[in-house]
């Protein structure tokens, strides 16, 4: 199925191939077999009439056209929101052909009017890209939406500070929100592909509170809206596309991996490592873009930039383990560029693998290696426990509170002795809690160390001996000393959310 087409007899020639053609019930005796005859000429996928078909049903069989029922509770309107979703669905980021998909405004319509409330679309940074109030009271909140094409401030900021806005993003399905200055609201992300959001669709709830049946419509109608979205946003069909192109397409998540194996005429199922490659000391320049080919780094892969770093992609039969694969991209990048080069190696994928976590994985170990010097390439397996940490540490910078801990007496104004003894904590944690490794280490006397010791868990009372207390102090040490590291990560995150 490419679309729907709601039947007419002065449309007859609009009917389009591969559409589902919906016939209004309201129909004569006489002019029964005319949307039959219709579809059988254009090639339509079928016809789908309200109530019962039976008298249809014979004269379909002898043009070979498939005749759908709607049963009386749903109307044509269910029907079409629910194709277009499912199409939506199938399509992901690359569609099989030309979908005829209705306007932004007349989703909104259409939703509206089976939720029974005010309906708002808008892109990935909340900008407002159409609406429908049809008869429904709105909130000032709504009204500011709508007339600055955005949201107030305020409320970015509050959607930021909750974490609803990292809740939206992550969320799969419809999440209520109640934000301040408004009425309760339910909003669902609009996907191109996996995890890739390009939009949003927000409810407000007006004179009733929502259920789940009202949650299942708006899923269903946020997949027919991030088809128009992925529609006007990639135009382009994946055979038209360069191979650099379509792996970038992939990695964002608007195309799945079947499309690169397709293209590179790989058989079905082939699995693929991706490599991302960063200089350690910055972010790739364009030049030095320019001189990275697959000539260059693999012959066998292929090369693509995505937000400012570089990937590669080759197939894992091809690229021997991980490790050797990521150790042999970092060296020869660095060989060819004359620049510290650090690779970081991927998990697997295959069809079916979320490209996008695991490109986010590889993300977050080029973050590692970048505050390292021992070493210039890794794997994500490699590096799962710095990861984890990472990962942590991200959640926390979106969340300060959490940084909280018993050390803040020592890390709030922080003075030389007060530096001096989380150094001496954090080396004598590090050495598996052995005093003499730290005090040598530390080149102080071990009495010196044990005083120090003795000082911390006095002044933010606490006891090392105490594994659970023990464990929550290394982390908040950790935590602290990922430093920069944390910063960049979550400043990348946020420059791929709402723009402020």
């Amino acid at each position: 199925m490419c679309g729907t087409t709601v039947w007419t007899e002065r449309g007859r020639d609009l009917v389009g191939r591969q559409n589902l053609l919906l016939v209004d019930p309201c129909l004569t005796a006489d002019d029964r077999d005319g949307p039959l005859e219709a579809a059988a000429a254009a090639e339509a996928t079928g016809v789908v009439v309200k109530g019962s078909g039976q008298s249809l049903g014979d004269r379909a069989n002898e043009l070979g056209i498939a005749l759908l029922e709607v049963d009386g509770r749903s109307s044509l309107e269910d029907v079409e929101l629910l194709v277009r979703g499912r199409i939506a669905a199938a399509g992901a980021g690359e569609p099989a052909g030309p979908v005829d998909t209705a306007g932004l405004y007349e989703l909104a319509r259409v939703t509206a009017t089976l939720l029974g409330a005010p309906v708002e679309i808008t892109d990935e940074h909340f900008r407002t890209l159409a609406f429908d109030n049809l008869s429904f009271p709105i909130d000032e909140l709504r009204e500011r939406s709508i007339l600055d094409r955005r949201p107030p401030a305020a409320t970015l900021e509050w959607l930021s500070r909750s974490g609803m806005f990292d809740e939206l993003r992550e969320s799969r399905d419809p999440v209520h929100i109640d934000p301040p200055g408004g009425w309760p609201r339910l909003v669902a992300a609009l996907r191109g592909q996996r995890q890739h959001v390009l939009g949003y669709v927000c409810v407000t709830q007006a004179d009733r509170r929502f259920g789940a049946h009202d949650a299942r419509v708006l899923a269903d109608a946020a997949f027919a809206m991030a088809q128009h979205q992925a529609a006007g946003r990639y135009p382009a069909r994946a055979a038209t596309k360069s191979s650099e192109a379509l792996l970038a397409d992939v990695l964002a998540g608007t195309a799945d991996v079947s499309a690169l194996t397709r293209r590179l005429s790989r058989a079905r199922g082939t699995r693929w490592h991706v490599v991302g490659l960063q200089e350690r000391r910055g972010r790739y320049e364009p030049d030095l873009r320019q001189s990275v080919s697959a000539k260059s780094v693999l012959p066998e892969g292929v090369v693509t930039e995505l937000d400012g770093r570089v990937y590669v992609a080759v197939e894992c039969e091809k690229s021997g383990t991980a490790s050797e694969l990521a150790a042999r991209v970092a060296s020869n990048a660095s060989a060819h560029t004359g620049r510290d080069i650090v690779a970081c190696a991927g998990d697997p994928i295959t069809d079916g693998h979320d490209v996008v976590d695991i490109r986010r994985a590889v993300d977050r170990g080029l973050d590692v290696l970048m505050g390292e010097s021992r070493r210039a390439s890794a794997t994500v397996t490699e590096l799962r426990a710095s990861l984890l940490l990472v990962e942590i540490g991200e959640l926390v910078h979106k969340r300060p509170h959490l940084l909280s801990g018993p050390l803040d007496c020592l890390v709030t104004g922080r003075t030389r002795r007060s530096a001096d003894y989380l150094s001496s904590l954090s080396v004598y944690l590090r050495c598996g809690c052995d005093v003499g490794a730290a005090a040598r280490r530390l080149f102080i006397h071990r009495n010196t160390l044990r005083y120090r010791l003795n000082r911390v868990q006095e002044l933010c009372q606490i006891d090392l001996e105490d594994p659970t207390e023990r464990f929550v102090v290394e982390l908040q040490l950790r935590l602290l000393e990922l430093g920069d590291r944390v910063a960049h990560s979550a400043g990348t995150e946020a420059r791929e959310g709402v723009d402020t």
